[in-house]
């Protein structure tokens, strides 16, 4: 069995909001390795389920969410995550599952700090068991099994910290993305592992960026332009093929995966950051924290902000 996985982020663009950085991973036979895994995994996912079969959608997700929601989301996520541990019946649950820990950090925001929501927050928690049920046999039935789930969460004020220290906010991500990198061949590249991972910025030579993350290994270097850059890194009886391709959560299944655990972790701390403010602001419209819309809810809240004693840089977006 080979492990194919792949990385994506939700949160790169606004200026208010976590960055949530994301993986996911699926053990396959290793013919399978390199085929779309949307057809190896027919039994289970679709990339746009039809109403008389019930697969779970597995797309972009700013398609998934702009089409239906969290919900949408939610029916995809919480299935998939739930296979790797106890199913996660709270937002603090769900953060201990795909992080670890719920990340200590959150705990210095008053939106965050000693708060919890249920979950689901927009399906029936029967429909979700009975979707896991049929995940489950799905992926018996495909000879697959998704073995990993993890996501970096970054908020405002740790964001801005870090922007200043390394002056490139591309940088800031790409560290999460190494992060996971780095944690997925510790598991798993004994296994031999396929990663593909959401192109980074405009960058094409991801060469320093592998050694510097896999010191030691030998990497050998398949292909470097804008449409894909493929390497192959090696240690001993380790491998790992990586490639980066723009749009990658339209080409490689466990990227546009890993982009739907980011958007429904950042959709559920947006959700506690807008109650935050609307409690205090009666009539405020929640906001999805981009820029425009971002600069409208900042000034419809300043009042609010300022008696509550919340300093802008750790709301705002230095970059």
């Amino acid at each position: 069995m080979a492990v194919v996985a792949g990385i994506d982020e939700a949160g790169y663009g606004p200026i208010l909001g976590p960055l949530v950085v994301s993986g996911t991973a699926f053990r396959v036979p290793d013919a399978e390795a390199a085929n779309d895994l949307w057809k190896v995994l027919g039994s289970s996912v679709t990339r746009d389920a039809p109403r008389d079969r019930p697969l779970l959608r597995v797309a972009d997700s700013k398609a998934v969410h702009t089409g239906d929601g969290v919900g949408a989301l939610e029916r995809t996520v919480l299935p998939f995550v739930s296979l790797t541990g106890e199913p996660p019946r709270t937002i603090r649950q769900l953060l201990a599952l795909v992080c670890g820990a719920p990340p200590a950090e959150l705990e210095g925001y008053p939106w965050y700090r000693a708060k919890d929501r249920i979950l689901p927050r927009a399906l029936a928690e029967k429909d979700l068991e009975e979707s896991l049920v049929r995940l489950r046999a799905g992926l018996r039935v495909d000879g697959a099994e998704f073995c990993w789930a993890r996501s970096c969460v970054l908020d405002a004020a740790e964001f801005n910290r870090e922007v200043a220290v390394l002056r490139n906010k591309s940088a800031v991500s790409a560290r999460r993305v190494g992060d996971l990198m780095v944690e997925l061949w510790d598991r798993y590249a004994q296994q031999d592992v396929w990663l593909a991972v959401d192109k980074q910025g405009g960058r094409d030579d991801y060469e320093p960026f592998l050694l510097a993350n896999f010191f030691g290994c030998t990497l050998v270097t398949h292909a470097c332009s804008s449409e894909r850059s493929e390497y192959t890194l090696r240690r001993d009886n380790r491998r790992m093929r990586v490639v980066f391709a723009p749009k990658a959560d339209d080409r490689y299944l466990p990227v546009a995966l890993a982009s739907m655990v980011s958007k429904y972790l950042r959709e559920l701390l947006m959700e506690m950051f807008n109650d935050f403010w609307v409690q205090r602001v009666p009539g405020l419209q929640p906001t999805a924290g981009y820029y425009t819309d971002g600069r409208r809810f900042l000034a419809e809240i300043e009042a609010a902000r300022a008696a509550a004693g919340v300093p802008v840089e750790s709301m705002v977006r230095s970059r």
